[in-house]
Order: structure tokens, then C-alpha cells, then sequence
């Protein structure tokens, strides 16, 4: 009976509905009582909380980006500009291509799926494997 107190409990305190006799059976005992004590200080202190961030840490935040020097806030020191991204930019577009160049070009002349050739052919005739000594038919 204790795997039902919990969801019975919950549900309790959810206003939905609720098996009395699960209910009846959790209340009955001190453990059932504890965890009911202890859902109702959860749902409290849920409901005591306050979901939207504090004016201040607004305040702290506004401050911090309207500073002169946010816009370098993520940028490290030495980093590539706007204007000259381009170049960067430019040069993995072209590895890329040279890359994919030759994929295509291993991929288009690969040798064929094929066994390899023989280089000696190996003959057995029946009479060589059934008769042998020891052996009667």
C-alpha cells in the first residue's frame, strides 16, 4: 500500500480525485501523515516563490548592457572583426569545396566491387577424395 500513498497524497493536494480508501490507509499511519506534512511545505513554498526575476537583478542587468564596453563583452581580445570575417569565411568555403573535390573524385574512380582474380585453379576429381585407404564403401 505504500507505492500508492504518494500519488494519492499528490493528488489530494491537487484537488483532484482521490481513492479514499489509498487515502484513509495513508492517513492511518505516521509515515502517510510525514509525507502529507511534507508535500504541503513543498506546495508552499512553490506558491511563496516568485517565478519573475527581482528589480534589482533587472537594474543589474540593464546596467550592464548599456555599458560603453558590452559590445566586447564576448568577444576575446585579438578576435577576428566584422570586416574581416569575409576572408576567414571565404577560406573554409573554399577548403570545403577542395575537400568535397576530392571525395567526389575518390568516390568516382574507386576500383569495382569484384573478387580478385585467380591465380591458379584448383581441380579436385571425385576419385581423389572417396577412395582412400581404409576407407570401404
Amino acid at each position: 500500500m505504500k507505492d500508492t500513498w504518494a500519488p494519492t497524497l499528490s493528488r489530494l493536494l491537487d484537488d483532484d480525485d482521490v481513492d479514499l480508501g489509498a487515502l484513509a490507509a495513508a492517513l492511518e499511519t505516521s509515515e502517510g501523515r510525514q509525507l502529507l506534512v511534507q508535500f504541503a511545505g513543498l506546495r508552499s513554498a512553490v506558491r511563496r516563490d516568485d517565478p519573475r526575476p527581482s528589480a534589482a537583478f533587472c537594474q543589474r542587468v540593464d546596467a550592464e548592457l548599456l555599458r560603453p564596453d558590452a559590445a566586447d563583452v564576448g568577444r576575446a581580445s585579438g578576435s577576428v572583426t566584422s570586416r574581416g570575417r569575409w576572408r576567414y569565411e571565404l577560406a573554409a568555403m573554399l577548403a570545403a569545396g577542395l575537400l568535397l573535390g576530392v571525395a567526389a573524385d575518390t568516390w568516382l574512380h574507386r576500383a569495382p566491387d569484384a573478387p580478385p582474380a585467380a591465380n591458379r585453379v584448383l581441380r579436385f576429381e571425385a576419385g581423389e577424395w572417396t577412395s582412400a585407404q581404409g576407407v570401404q564403401r
